[in-house]
């Protein structure tokens, strides 16, 4: 089921110990105001990185 662009959606998963030690460093030292943000962020440089390549682009 797909929701329009302004509605929030959870999503839940797992990761290593030491990623979610750097999120937290990450929020602590004020680089991001949430692990949320963070990992909304992440995400989105994720998809326009694969956008970016040329072969994911082709018709």
């Amino acid at each position: 089921m797909m929701s329009d662009d302004n509605t929030l959606a959870p999503l839940t998963f797992k990761l290593p110990a030491w990623m979610l030690k750097k999120i937290n460093e990450m929020v602590d030292n004020d680089e991001y105001t949430t692990k949320a943000e963070l990992i909304r962020d992440a995400i989105q440089r994720l998809i326009d990185w694969e956008l970016s390549i040329p072969s994911v682009n082709e018709d």
